[in-house]
């Protein structure tokens, strides 16, 4: 199995134990919570797509938004499910130094500007939802 799909799996359940985490919570039907999920859920589609990937671009871009969505959001979340968000970013790391391994520069360039996308993401969508 690849470290990709791996990422994918780990992301995927991380998202299904917060949503039952706080689906008993009077913060579930708040926006903020939503966004959360939905965030998590597009990081694991990012995730699956680039384990299928057959292009290294694809993956490399797929690989890119997923690694800095899912360590950010674990930093931010590190007292609930951070630390599997984190360890899903670790995995989707290594499958990303295995898609870079012929083409290291061209593939930063492409990384690094997907990378700070997925982070403004992320913390557009934290500002634009905040938690009372």
């Amino acid at each position: 199995m690849s470290f990709a799909l791996a990422a994918a799996i780990a992301v995927a359940a991380t998202d299904v134990l917060y949503t039952f985490i706080v689906s008993g919570q009077s913060v579930f039907s708040e926006p903020r919570v939503r966004f959360e999920m939905m965030y998590i859920g597009v990081l694991a589609v990012a995730a699956i797509l680039a384990a299928v990937a057959p292009w290294q671009r694809v993956r490399v871009t797929l690989l890119s938004f997923a690694i800095a969505g899912l360590f950010l959001d674990g930093l931010i979340a590190i007292f609930s499910v951070g630390a599997l968000l984190i360890l899903a970013a670790l995995l989707a790391a290594v499958a990303l130094r295995e898609a870079v391994h012929d083409r290291p520069g061209r593939s930063f360039a492409i990384a690094l500007p997907v990378g700070i996308l997925s982070a403004a993401l992320l913390l557009a969508g934290l500002a634009l939802f905040p938690l009372y």
